[in-house]
C-alpha cells in the first residue's frame, strides 16, 4: 500500500505522513498476528484497527473519513481512542482495544528482549490477558517474527 494523499506533500509533511503510515502498518501487522493467536478475535478487525489506531494523528492529510470502511465500522474508531491507556481495565475478555494497545507499545519498543523489560506494559490489565510474564511474551512474539515481517511487507509491498 502506498500513501498516494502525502506524495504532493512538501518534504517534511511527506515524511511525517510516511513515518505515521509506517507506523500504523507495524501496529497492524502486530495486531493482526497477536489477535490470530492469541485470542478469539477477528484478525481482519484487528488489522484494520492497528491501521487506524493513530487517527488523529492524519484525519487532514489522509482524508480518513472519506474512506468508507471506516464510516461502516464505527467501533474502530473508539478503538484508535484507546490505545495509549495503559491502565484501561475494560472487561475480563480480551477486547479489540486491549490487541491494538498491546500492539502499538511493543512496536514503540526497538526490540523484544530480557534486558529491555516494558515495566507500564507488563503491570498492565490488557498485557496480563495476553500473557503470564515477560519472558512468555518474548517467547512468542521470537516464534511469530517471521509472520508479523510477512505482514508488514504483504501491507506496504
Amino acid at each position: 500500500m502506498t500513501n498516494k494523499s502525502c506524495v504532493i506533500k512538501p518534504r517534511d509533511l511527506s515524511f511525517f505522513c510516511q513515518r505515521v503510515w509506517q507506523t500504523g502498518n507495524d501496529v497492524a501487522a502486530l495486531s493482526y498476528v497477536i489477535a490470530q493467536k492469541k485470542t478469539k478475535l477477528d484478525p481482519e478487525q484487528a488489522l484494520l484497527a492497528g491501521i487506524v489506531h493513530s487517527i488523529g494523528v492524519l484525519p487532514l492529510t489522509l482524508k480518513l473519513n472519506t474512506i468508507q470502511v471506516l464510516k461502516d465500522v464505527p467501533e474502530i474508531i473508539a478503538i484508535a481512542k484507546k490505545h495509549l491507556n495503559l491502565t484501561r481495565m475494560g472487561t475480563e475478555q480480551i477486547e479489540p482495544e486491549d490487541i491494538i494497545l498491546i500492539a502499538h507499545q511493543l512496536n514503540q519498543l526497538a526490540e523484544f528482549g530480557k534486558e529491555n523489560i516494558p515495566e507500564q506494559l507488563i503491570h498492565s490489565p490488557a498485557f496480563k490477558k495476553l500473557w503470564q510474564g515477560w519472558p512468555t511474551a518474548i517467547a512468542d512474539l521470537t516464534t511469530w517474527h517471521a509472520e508479523i515481517q510477512q505482514m508488514k511487507f504483504d501491507m506496504t509491498g
